[in-house]
């Protein structure tokens, strides 16, 4: 994941597309896949909601909130939620591309267990399908200490307003 980030970055830093017009401050929504580094947990599906605001041209500050999906399986613990701010650092690599970087601070809730809040990196690709939404996939992993690392895939539609 580090050279993937890495690359990523590269990428951004040598871009030469732009915004151009479009809205600076936008949601998603979306469905993702939840999996856990613990077999205490149960990987599940989520539904995340997500509200950003473009700060500059290649530099985002967004808030997310995903909740799991499943309900108790084989005595498993499940993720209640998971929550977090985010910066996401992407440019334009042609008119409708646009890769980016994450990198923010996350908290998981697990049923009947809180988390404190962890470190989350991940990288991701947004596809313009319009000039006012996008279709955004993503690839997280929410580090832990002490308990368990969760790693997150989440495809949604983005919207700006």
């Amino acid at each position: 994941m580090k050279f993937a980030f890495g690359f990523l970055l590269a990428i951004i830093a040598t871009s030469s597309y732009s915004l151009e017009s479009r809205s600076l401050v936008y949601g998603n929504i979306g469905v993702g896949y939840l999996q856990s580094s613990s077999n205490i947990f149960k990987d599940e599906a989520a539904l995340q909601i997500m509200g950003g605001a473009q700060l500059t041209e290649n530099i985002a500050a967004e808030g997310i909130y995903g909740i799991g999906l499943k309900d108790d399986v084989d005595n498993a613990l499940n993720i209640d939620s998971y929550y977090g701010l985010q910066v996401r650092f992407g440019s334009y690599i042609s008119p409708s591309v646009y890769p980016f970087a994450l990198v923010g601070i996350n908290t998981v809730k697990f049923e009947n267990i809180d988390s404190d809040s962890n470190a989350a990196i991940g990288v991701g690709v947004a596809i313009d399908l319009g000039k006012n939404h996008s279709l955004r996939s993503e690839l997280k992993r929410i580090t832990s200490d002490d308990t368990v690392d969760l790693t997150v895939f989440n495809t949604g539609l983005e919207f700006y307003f």
